[in-house]
């Protein structure tokens, strides 16, 4: 899981091209068919979601009683007579506690993104764009579904309504545990619209989001607070929104590479938080800088200032050093629990000893070499393949390098 401080956002347009057509931009250009052909002006059919489409939907809607709830899903497709034939991946299957060999190979259906009624459309445009982004660089796996909670305590709780509806269907656990277990405000998803709305209440843009399981159910699941930059609100950088989302999404990378479910055995196969959430941080911070540069990814520009990928890792290795000076968190990145004084190094210093490891080798590593040798050789034997050390030694090296200036160490990050 990882702790955001969440961002901005532009209205994001999709372009509608004649090949390799996007869900989003079919499903937009479907409506725009649709409503023109019933004499509602949805403007040129193009795929681009805008005023005119919107305004279209919205008289289309109030002619027959119905108030337009911001997003555009299955309850419009279905009132406007549109077939949605929306690619949707089957959970993978498993044999007593252990999935199917499937659950590593990459699918072909995008990520499923859900969201509250007050989040925007746009939002969820904005998340979906993402996590194709993210998929297409490191790997298309999944099922995902990315449950994302507004502001509104109603709003979410039919939101989760929703997802234990899915549950149940799915034979994943009964409809009234699961509302039950996600009303809980310490621990289920009703958490992520608690933590937003204290957050916009108190003007401090602070979130959360995360890899919350799934594995069982042959999925990968993920919850997130209500993402500023994406809404437009408290100035924030849609730019963070868009890192975090992919931050997550690795983790699905690195869960798609363990079959076993074995709690026990899969943490130990999942290693330390250090390399777990520094490499997710890491991995996405550095690729979303470089899919904006290749313009594979849009950058949002609606903030004052904007996510700048070189000033985060200085920042990440100043807050590092600190942290390990009053904690010695070097000796403790064995760690593989979550409760350790040294908690925000494993994610700020995490990302430089990923940093590190991949300056020394090549930028996918982890994705030809480690992950696929997990199962096969272990977490240790794996990192000693991959990086030619064990990781005793490497904590060694890793400890002198903590020790140079923020100008040395900076060489060693890529320049896009």
């Amino acid at each position: 899981m990882k702790k955001i401080l969440p961002f901005v956002l532009v209205l994001l347009s999709f372009l509608f091209p004649t090949m390799g057509v996007s869900d989003l931009s079919s499903n937009v250009f479907s409506t725009q068919k649709k409503l023109n052909e019933l004499g509602f002006n949805a403007g040129v059919v193009d795929g681009i979601w805008g005023g005119t489409t919107k305004n279209a939907l919205i008289e289309f809607l109030s002619g027959k009683g119905i108030k337009f709830d911001g997003l555009l899903d299955e309850n419009e497709f279905k009132i406007l007579g549109i077939s949605n034939a929306r690619c949707k991946a089957n959970p993978h299957k498993r044999t007593k506690h252990k999935l199917a060999i499937t659950w590593k190979q990459e699918i072909n259906c995008p990520a499923e993104v859900f969201v509250a009624k007050d989040v925007k459309q746009s939002t969820k445009n904005n998340i979906e764009a993402t996590l194709k982004a993210a998929s297409d660089a490191w790997g298309n796996f999944g099922p995902v579904e990315y449950w994302v909670m507004g502001i509104d305590q109603a709003y979410s709780i039919e939101l989760i309504k929703k997802y234990c509806q899915r549950r149940a269907e799915n034979g994943n656990m009964n409809f009234d545990y699961c509302l039950k277990r996600e009303k809980n405000s310490g621990h289920g998803m009703l958490s992520y619209q608690k933590s937003g709305a204290e957050a916009l209440a108190s003007k401090r843009p602070f979130g959360s989001a995360g890899h919350n399981g799934g594995m069982d159910w042959g999925i990968h699941k993920f919850g997130s607070s209500l993402p500023f930059g994406f809404e437009g609100k408290l100035d924030m950088p849609a730019g963070e929104d868009q890192k975090t989302v992919m931050h997550e999404y690795f983790h699905a990378v690195q869960h798609a590479h363990i079959l076993e479910l074995q709690r026990y055995k899969r943490d130990k196969l999942w290693g330390p938080v250090w390399f777990v959430e520094g490499g997710a941080e890491y991995m996405a911070s550095v690729t979303y800088k470089r899919l904006i540069s290749e313009k594979k990814l849009d950058l949002i520009k609606n903030s004052k200032w904007e996510y700048d990928f070189r000033q985060s890792m200085q920042e990440k290795f100043q807050r590092a050093k600190n942290q390990n000076t009053r904690h010695n968190c070097i000796l403790q990145m064995r760690e593989i629990t979550y409760n350790s004084p040294c908690r925000e190094f494993f994610y700020d210093g995490g990302a430089w000893a990923v940093a590190y490891l991949l300056n020394q080798t090549n930028e996918n590593i982890l994705l030809n070499e480690f992950y696929p040798n997990l199962e096969k050789l272990g977490w240790e034997g794996a990192f000693k393949k991959s990086f030619s050390k064990s990781s005793k030694e490497f904590y060694k090296e890793f400890a002198g390098f903590l020790k140079q200036d923020i100008t040395s160490a900076m060489q060693i990050i890529p320049q896009y």
